[in-house]
């Protein structure tokens, strides 16, 4: 009930300044930008190690090529069902 009378109160803001509501609740939905892909903080975290032998460095490597279909993803919307489908799509 409480959030029905926040959108309730939001979109009566919006008509009341003149604006559509279904503007602002479009942006609300939208999903915000990535600002760092999963590659790029498997790859900042790799290069941060420094006490790793040269065959954990490799298998490392393995183990983020084994993940491409995750790459470009946002890390904090991966969920455990994409990770669960990472062995049946490589």
């Amino acid at each position: 009930m409480k959030e029905a009378r926040a959108r309730r109160d939001l979109i009566a803001g919006e008509i009341a300044n003149g604006r559509n509501p279904r503007l602002l609740l479009g942006q609300l939905r939208a999903a915000p930008p990535i600002i760092k892909p999963l590659a790029a903080w498997a790859v900042d975290y790799r290069e941060s190690r420094i006490d790793l032998a040269d065959q954990t460095r490799e298998a490392m490597k393995s183990h983020l090529r084994s993940m491409q279909t995750l790459a470009e993803r946002d890390p904090a919307r991966i969920t455990p069902g994409d990770v669960r489908g990472l062995p049946a799509s490589s």
